[in-house]
């Protein structure tokens, strides 16, 4: 079973957007990027993040991971009506 949460900031990277990888403490976001390998390497530090996704000219999007779930249920939450819907078709 494939990877919902690497899935996704490969779609993401793909189709132009930068990847925020938010830990939720108190620190200022921990990367910002458009490798797929440095977004997953932050990511799976720890047991959940969010990933907010920006590009020029788009609406800001987020997407709630738990690493706890099954690889096919990571992306716990998500924003609507946007890029992730599009991959949430792709990828289901």
């Amino acid at each position: 079973m494939k990877s919902a949460a690497r899935d996704l900031a490969t779609y993401a990277i793909e189709h132009g957007y930068t990847v925020v990888v938010d830990i939720g403490d108190d620190e200022p976001d921990t990367i910002e990027s458009v490798s797929v390998r440095a977004v997953m390497r932050e990511a799976t530090a720890v047991d959940e993040c969010r990933f907010i996704f920006h590009k020029p000219g788009e609406k800001t999007e987020s997407a709630y991971i738990v690493f706890g779930n099954a690889p096919d249920e990571e992306v716990a939450d998500f924003s609507i009506d946007g890029m992730i819907d599009q991959w949430f078709e792709t990828f289901f």
